[in-house]
């Protein structure tokens, strides 16, 4: 199980103690952001995603009650967790009622063992999916993040591609896809697709997990995709996809073709989809670059 928990405490050496408990506590890679204020767990949960937060109350610069609505600003499914001396009844919920906090005392004989199995309880339950997800998914949809704002930008090229692939393979329907932490939205495609899906009913997600190209010949036999019911209604029976992998090594979404029929790809055409990819991702990144050094999205 991967993991990113923020830790929120002003005083550094309760919050270094915090730490390693939550690091111990749950299993696998565990990601761990420390803040010592409100503006500062602001800024972490802004720009990374965020399983789950263990505040302290009383902050230099305010209370985990705003942390609190600050996580559910940017996260909004992620966790909140008090872990604080203060008394419950002393806690001022009116800073942000539309959360909902768990409360763990700090102090008590066996809190740091409670504060854990909470943590890793709330973790678990929140990263569980039923699909598989990389080592790197935190990162990975930070990583997403930064070509969403320049696709606008890159649609007349990725369109391009998409006609380029769609002549080529002469298949029903050709996309590019970014993958979000819980959904596939699709850029620019040629054919009839639905612009949206959840990550659990498409192919493109353990496309992310492969090595190379995919291709999946039969999708109604393979054992993965035959109940698929969002494939069947498409009427779509073949695949082949190719990772968009960043400058930095993150997989942020794919190109694909699929079929209405089952069908192989040879060597050749493997190699046409991944150098389409190839020239789809340095697409996203040229405008990425742009945005970044201009401050315009173009």
């Amino acid at each position: 199980m991967q993991a990113s928990i923020l830790c929120v405490d002003g005083d550094a050496d309760r919050r270094a103690d915090t730490v390693d408990t939550l690091s111990a506590a749950i299993p696998g890679e565990t990601h761990v952001t420390e803040a010592g204020g409100v503006e500062r767990a602001r800024t972490a949960v802004a720009s990374q995603p965020t399983d789950c937060a263990v505040t302290e109350y009383d902050l230099p610069d305010g209370t985990g009650m705003e942390v609190a609505r600050a996580i559910r600003e940017h996260c909004p499914d992620a966790a909140c967790v008090l872990y604080t001396a203060t008394p419950h009844d002393e806690v001022d919920t009116t800073e942000a009622e539309e959360v909902v906090v768990e409360f763990v005392p700090r102090g008590a004989e066996r809190s740091g063992t409670e504060l854990g199995t909470l943590v890793e309880s709330l973790v678990r339950m929140r990263t569980h999916t039923a699909y598989p997800v990389p080592a790197d998914e935190s990162g990975r949809v930070a990583a997403v993040e930064a070509y969403r704002p320049v696709a606008d930008a890159a649609a007349a090229a990725l369109d391009r591609l998409t006609d380029v692939a769609a002549e080529h393979f002469g298949t029903s329907l050709t996309f590019v896809t970014l993958m979000l932490e819980h959904q596939q939205v699709m850029l620019e495609k040629v054919g009839e697709g639905p612009p949206v899906l959840p990550r659990e009913d498409t192919v493109c997600t353990y496309a992310l997990m492969e090595d190379g190209v995919t291709v999946i010949e039969d999708l109604a036999a393979d054992p993965l995709f035959a109940a698929n019911d969002a494939l069947a209604d498409a009427g779509l029976r073949s695949y082949a996809g190719t990772k968009l992998v960043s400058p930095d090594g993150h997989v942020v979404g794919t190109f694909c073709v699929m079929d209405d029929e089952p069908r192989s790809f040879s060597d050749s055409e493997r190699s046409v989809l991944a150098a389409l990819g190839e020239e789809a991702m340095d697409q996203l990144e040229l405008r990425r670059r742009l945005a970044a050094r201009t401050g315009v999205e173009r």
